[in-house]
């Protein structure tokens, strides 16, 4: 006689990691481009600087042009800062998630875990899993 709580938890395993998987391949790409995107904007404000500074140089001298370059890149760097920093808050307040559970998964625990006292450590372990991803992944 198979286990049906083995058969229920491999089942949702194997959900959760074709998931996991599509998700990890999605950040993956996602990554790729932002990274990028992060060089060629690099180089644009590089290019930015420089036309800053060969422009600002014959008016106001080489040390002016160079504290222009230099308040713009400052000022740069400000707000990028402040948009992590913006970011990180609103992330912070997301709603906390709920784990619902599945009525014939908490019957065939039942049954298993008066025979199987491993089968329950397990099942806390791969809760207590589950709900750490639902929670990191809101």
């Amino acid at each position: 006689m198979e286990n049906p709580f083995a058969q229920a938890l491999l089942q949702r395993t194997r959900m959760r990691v074709s998931v996991l998987a599509s998700d990890v391949r999605g950040a993956a790409f996602d990554a790729s481009l932002t990274a990028v995107a992060s060089l060629l904007g690099l180089a644009a404000l590089g290019c930015l600087v420089a036309a800053l500074w060969v422009a600002l140089a014959p008016v106001i001298g080489a040390a002016g042009a160079a504290l222009a370059s230099a308040a713009l890149l400052l000022a740069t760097g400000g707000a990028t800062l402040l948009a992590r920093g913006l970011l990180a808050r609103r992330r912070a307040k997301s709603a906390p998630c709920t784990v619902e559970a599945s009525p014939d998964l908490a019957e065939a625990a039942l049954l298993t875990f008066s025979a199987n006292k491993m089968a329950l450590l397990l099942s806390a372990l791969m809760a207590g899993a589950l709900a750490a991803e639902a929670q990191r992944g809101k």
